[in-house]
């Protein structure tokens, strides 16, 4: 039974599977292995290693870019090597897998993977989007695979990250709010954080919606880069406080004045709270 592990550059692996990697049959894992020798892997970035007991049977790298560093896309997965001897036994699926899971927990949700190779990587949900000239010389292409899909997502799968809702605000979307025309309905922004789909805004929309009888209405992957510590600490205390849904917002909705006390307040005191916390550390 084969197991995937995922190896940073302080894992006692790492020098293991990059001496595998610059002498197995494929003349790519020189390349993996002097990345790796030379540290290039960075926060989330790693490497994927299939073990069969002690026997390293397979690698993948996950990185946030790849042979093509000019192009926008990211994250990848590359350097996909499955040893002869496991050959036709899935192990590349499971290695594909497992990176999917990980990007997922780190907050991706797609992934993209750059061959010259045919009609394989679409048998492992993959579908081409690009396709581009290497630094070899050689045409490579892009394919993206999605690895969370939002279409027709239920609202009970969205954790909010905050826990009271301003009835000023609710009687404010009731005045345009139509359940059976969404098409002025600004999607709910949603992004994966610490593998948690999480809305990043939009809880009076979907209360609305929730009271209107909805189940699911349009998401969006938020398109901003924020302050994700913060939203952290937020989910955080709404999962103590029993807030694991848009629907248990639906009687946490309260006077302007408790919104600006209950909810306000609070972010504010967090705030301050964070802003100290990093004061600290950058004095240290």
């Amino acid at each position: 039974m084969t197991d995937c592990l995922l190896l940073s550059p302080e894992h006692p692996l790492w020098e293991r599977v990059a001496d595998y990697a610059q002498s197995c049959s494929w003349d790519a894992g020189k390349a993996l292995a002097r990345d790796m020798r030379n540290r290039v892997f960075s926060g989330w970035e790693a490497v994927v290693a299939a073990l069969d007991g002690d026997r390293i049977c397979g690698y993948c790298s996950v990185s946030k870019k790849d042979c093509m560093p000019e192009l926008p896309y990211t994250p990848y997965v590359g350097f996909v090597f499955v040893d002869e001897a496991y050959r036709g036994r899935r192990l590349s699926r499971r290695m594909l897998d497992f990176a999917a899971d990980y990007l997922k927990s780190v907050g991706f949700h797609e992934v993209y993977l750059a061959s010259d190779h045919v009609n394989l990587y679409e048998k492992y949900g993959f579908a081409a989007v690009d396709r581009k000239r290497a630094f070899w010389g050689g045409m490579e292409t892009i394919y993206r695979k999605e690895l969370v899909r939002l279409d027709g997502l239920p609202l009970r799968a969205l954790q909010p990250s905050q826990f009271y809702v301003s009835e000023a605000k609710l009687a404010e979307i009731a005045r345009w709010f139509d359940p059976d025309d969404l098409s002025n309905f600004e999607p709910i922004p949603v992004r994966l954080l610490d593998g948690i789909l999480m809305m990043t805004d939009g809880h009076t929309r979907a209360v609305a919606a929730i009271r209107a009888g909805l189940t699911a209405v349009p998401l969006q992957w938020e398109p901003d880069e924020w302050d994700w510590e913060m939203y952290r600490r937020c989910v955080r205390e709404c999962r103590e406080r029993g807030v694991v849904s848009p629907h248990d917002l639906t009687d946490r909705v309260v006077s302007a004045a408790d919104y600006r006390t209950l909810w306000m307040d609070w972010c504010d005191d967090m705030h301050a709270q964070v802003g100290a916390e990093r004061e600290k550390q950058g004095n240290h």
